[in-house]
C-alpha cells in the first residue's frame, strides 16, 4: 500500500523503490502489485491528475527497480463516479465493498441507480407503544419503541423504511420512534431501517445482533446468466 494523499496507512512515495527492492530479495515472497487508498481518513476524493500522477510515480518506480507490476489496485468505492467518465490508466482493479452494500459511491454520496441501497437492513420489534408529550411543541404524539439502541448500531445513521415515522431519540438499549398520523402498528410488529456506513459497520460486528441472510432468486439467475456468458465466451476462443 502506498500513501498517495489519505494519510492513513501505507509506504511515502519516496520510500517504495527501496521497500520493493527488499521485498524483491526475500523468499517465499511473491510481489504482485501496489495498492493506493482513498477517502478512508481524509475526505478528498480521488480526481483526474491523481490517476495521471500515478501513472507517473508507477513508470518511475519500475524504472528504477526493474520490477513490472502486475496489479495496480487503485482505490476502492469513492474511485467509482470518476471511474464513470475517465480512463482509469495503469489501474486494474478496485476494492469495492461500502457501494456494494449500500449503493452509493463514497465520495460524494451519490446513489448508484443500477446498485441496491437495502441490500442490508436493521429490524427491530416494537415492544411498546404509549401517548407521550414532545416537550419542545408541547404536544401528545404516539411513540413506540423498537427493541435496539446505541449499544446495536449508530443511531444517527439509520434511517426508517417507513417514511411517515421518525427517530426521536435513543438509549443505549432502546429506539424512541414518532409514530405521527400512522395507527397501524401494533406491539410485536417489525419496523425496518436503511443502515449509513458506519451503522452498518457497526451492526454487522455486534455479535449479540442475529443476522438472517435471503437469497434474491432474481440475482441467482443474473449470476447464473452471468457466469454462463463467460464459460462461452472462453469456448469461443478455442
Amino acid at each position: 500500500m502506498v500513501d498517495w494523499k489519505d494519510g492513513r496507512e501505507g509506504l511515502l512515495t519516496y520510500e517504495a523503490v527501496d521497500y520493493i527492492n527488499e521485498v524483491m530479495r526475500m523468499d517465499h515472497v511473491f510481489l504482485k502489485g501496489l495498492a493506493f487508498n482513498f477517502m478512508c481518513y481524509r475526505p478528498m476524493p480521488p480526481t483526474e491528475e491523481d490517476i495521471s500522477y500515478i501513472e507517473h510515480f508507477l513508470n518511475s518506480v519500475e524504472q528504477e527497480t526493474g520490477f513490472i507490476f502486475t496489479t495496480i489496485s487503485g482505490g476502492n468505492s469513492s474511485m467509482l463516479t470518476l471511474a464513470m467518465y475517465h480512463d482509469l490508466g495503469p489501474i486494474n482493479e478496485l476494492r469495492i465493498g461500502e457501494a456494494l452494500f449500500r449503493g452509493y459511491e463514497t465520495a460524494h454520496n451519490q446513489r448508484l441507480p443500477f446498485l441496491y441501497d437495502d441490500a442490508i437492513e436493521l429490524v427491530g420489534h416494537i415492544i411498546e407503544i404509549k401517548p407521550r408529550l414532545n416537550l419542545s411543541t408541547h404536544q401528545p404524539y404516539m411513540q413506540a419503541l423498537v427493541d435496539f439502541g446505541n449499544l446495536d448500531t449508530v443511531v444517527t445513521e439509520i434511517t426508517p423504511v417507513d417514511s411517515k415515522v421518525k427517530i426521536v431519540g435513543s438509549t443505549s438499549d432502546l429506539l424512541l420512534i414518532d409514530l405521527d398520523e400512522t395507527h397501524g402498528y401494533q406491539i410485536g410488529d417489525v419496523m425496518t431501517f436503511k443502515l449509513g456506513y458506519a451503522a452498518l459497520a457497526h451492526s454487522m460486528h455486534a455479535p449479540h445482533l442475529s443476522k438472517r441472510y435471503l437469497n434474491d432468486t432474481g440475482i441467482d439467475l443474473m449470476l447464473e446468466n452471468l457466469n454462463s456468458t463467460k464459460e462461452n465466451k472462453i469456448l469461443n476462443r478455442y
